[in-house]
């Protein structure tokens, strides 16, 4: 299907779909609903018995004893956010980033309790998007739990019929496991915050004998860690292990509401990861990041792109042709990043203030992550929108992979109103070529 024919069509398709799928789902709770009333535990058969609406309401319930079985420390409250517009020749800024002007971040809290599972439920593409936390009384912890296409009462764990045997841990178990926490950018801003979570609620690292993620075979994983200096041999994965009973489980709500990290998170990640330990001079001050590795969100015109930017001292750079300390030293030392959007621009959170970021986005698909990371880091942020029919105000074909052509005149007037000049002493530079190929997608 070509992405004209898409961006028509999907706009029209989806609020089927998503009635599709309520429906089934709806089926399924009710063809559940006998084994739901039944006398037996979850752990016989059937789904848990209700739910909790917050995990606040799960601490004041009777049962468990509060302080002893179970425990809820807030760290954060709600805290309101105003960001700087972003620089554009755009007459009117795009409604997905003027969205973002104003953000309020959740109230932020540590939970820990004994004998909770945690279930998962996974997508065709791999990614946990379901999650639920089941307390020693047969019910779901809300504000915690989480189902990507519903609310706390149409959960999916309440379809089930029979929940599996739960993998057991024992000891203290920490839990990182999270919606998406496959992909870097959920894993970089929204997951490794939780540690600075646990470390202010004042657990001892030392004590934690399991860390539960999404999958311990990714190198972007293994190597923050490594660099936090956690155990590697303490990892459980979700994948392998997708129902988990521990001991005692130590729960951080998520930091953030999608795309918005708060300020204490991008500290956390600074402090952690800066200074570099590989030497930021010997990369590129300026680069363009290239996907042309990927079928999918690459700009198609990039030859062109690339030439056009030689000028100005603009070195093209392959990503996934370099390890983690040398992607946190490439973003360290930037004076100007040239890119399509991409989930690795996480990495935003470690530049300098003042670096200039040229983000480029399809028409069919505008996303404020970087955006309103940049505002937060207090970056030069401008963005640019490809070729291609634009769509009504408010409504958006949402197609994530859709590849980018830009137009050179208007990449020309956004550099010049980025003031980005010629550079006489410009140098050919070459990626690594002795790295261990590591994508991050």
């Amino acid at each position: 299907m070509n992405l004209t024919l898409k961006a028509y069509l999907l706009p029209k398709l989806r609020p089927k779909q998503r009635a599709f799928r309520r429906l089934r789902a709806d089926i399924m709770r009710i063809l559940a609903l006998p084994l739901k009333l039944s006398p037996f535990s979850s752990k016989v058969a059937g789904p848990p018995k209700g739910a909790y609406a917050s995990a606040a309401d799960w601490l004041l319930s009777g049962g468990d004893t509060p302080g002893i079985d179970k425990v809820f420390q807030k760290l954060h409250d709600q805290e309101k956010i105003y960001r700087t517009k972003p620089h554009s020749l755009d007459g009117k800024i795009h409604w997905k980033i003027r969205n973002e002007y104003k953000h309020i971040t959740p109230e932020i809290f540590v939970a820990n309790g004994r004998d909770i599972r945690l279930w998962t439920h996974r997508d065709k593409a791999g990614q946990i998007d379901a999650l639920a936390y089941i307390s020693q009384d047969d019910l779901v912890i809300g504000g915690l739990s989480d189902d990507w296409t519903s609310d706390l009462e149409s959960h999916r764990v309440f379809s089930q019929f029979y929940l599996g045997k739960a993998y057991s841990l024992p000891g203290t178990s920490l839990v990182l496991a999270d919606l998406w926490g496959n992909q870097f950018y959920h894993w970089f801003l929204g997951i490794l915050p939780k540690i600075a979570m646990v470390k202010d609620a004042g657990v001892d690292l030392d004590t934690i004998d399991s860390i539960i993620v999404n999958n311990t075979s990714q190198p972007f994983v293994r190597d923050c860690l490594k660099k936090m200096g956690i155990p590697l041999e303490k990892l459980v994965s979700t994948k392998k292990h997708p129902f988990i009973e521990a001991d005692q489980m130590i729960i951080p709500s998520r930091p953030w509401k999608l795309g918005n990290p708060p300020e204490w998170a991008v500290k956390f990640l600074r402090d952690t990861f800066l200074p570099a330990t590989e030497e930021s001079k010997e990369y590129p001050k300026k680069f363009y990041i290239s996907r042309s590795y990927q079928i999918f969100r690459h700009v198609v015109n990039e030859a062109e792109i690339t030439e056009f930017l030689k000028p100005m001292g603009v070195v093209p750079v392959n990503l996934e042709n370099y390890n983690l300390e040398q992607q946190i030293a490439l973003f360290a030392g930037a004076e100007l990043i040239i890119t399509p959007h991409d989930e690795r621009l996480a990495l935003l959170a470690l530049c300098q203030p003042k670096t200039k970021v040229i983000e480029f986005f399809s028409p069919l698909y505008v996303n404020a992550a970087f955006y309103s990371l940049s505002s937060l880091v207090n970056l030069s942020y401008y963005y640019l929108i490809g070729e291609g029919p634009s769509h009504p105000e408010g409504k958006s074909p949402e197609i994530g992979g859709a590849n980018i052509r830009l137009s050179l005149t208007k990449l020309k007037a956004t550099l010049d109103f980025a003031e980005v000049e010629e550079d006489h002493e410009w140098k050919e530079f070459h990626d690594p070529d002795t790295v261990e190929h590591r994508r991050m997608e």
